[in-house]
């Protein structure tokens, strides 16, 4: 039997969905430094599966991280992560990006905002915070997006 991926694998911290529409979505089910190390293990595979399959800078990938279920981490291990996983795979190894983050709190966002703009992400790439009843619907559509 092959072995699963680490993103095809159960997990208490994280569920994984890749969606028809081609968006991955990761959606926290906890809201804890060990979940978050989880999270940032799975995205370096999953940037490693993309190489492997032939994606490059100049293709898009779409992802929504949904903090709504849990709560969201401590945002300051999860920028410091998130800033190690970006600097461990260079603009010119992995795709640009539309990353929608969902959120259960908007008075979160700005902070969320804050947080982002000081990591090195791609010009191209796109990160977007949401909030509040439709968030999903809207995140979704706005990922889908090719802006």
């Amino acid at each position: 039997m092959a072995e699963l991926s680490v993103l095809e694998q159960e997990s208490t911290f994280i569920r994984f969905r890749h969606h028809e529409n081609g968006v991955y979505e990761f959606i926290f089910l906890q809201a804890t430094q060990a979940a978050v190390d989880h999270f940032f293990t799975m995205m370096a595979a999953w940037i490693e599966q993309q190489e492997a399959e032939g994606l490059t800078h100049t293709d898009t990938v779409r992802l929504i991280v949904d903090f709504r279920v849990a709560g969201t981490p401590a945002m300051n291990y999860v920028h410091q992560c998130s800033k190690n996983l970006l600097q461990k795979y260079p603009p010119v190894l992995r795709p640009r990006s539309r990353c929608a983050t969902l959120l259960q709190h908007s008075f979160l966002i700005p902070l969320a905002n804050a947080y982002n703009s000081l990591l090195p992400i791609r010009s191209d790439d796109r990160i977007r915070i949401f909030s509040g009843e439709k968030a999903q619907d809207v995140a979704i559509g706005w990922v889908l997006k090719d802006d």
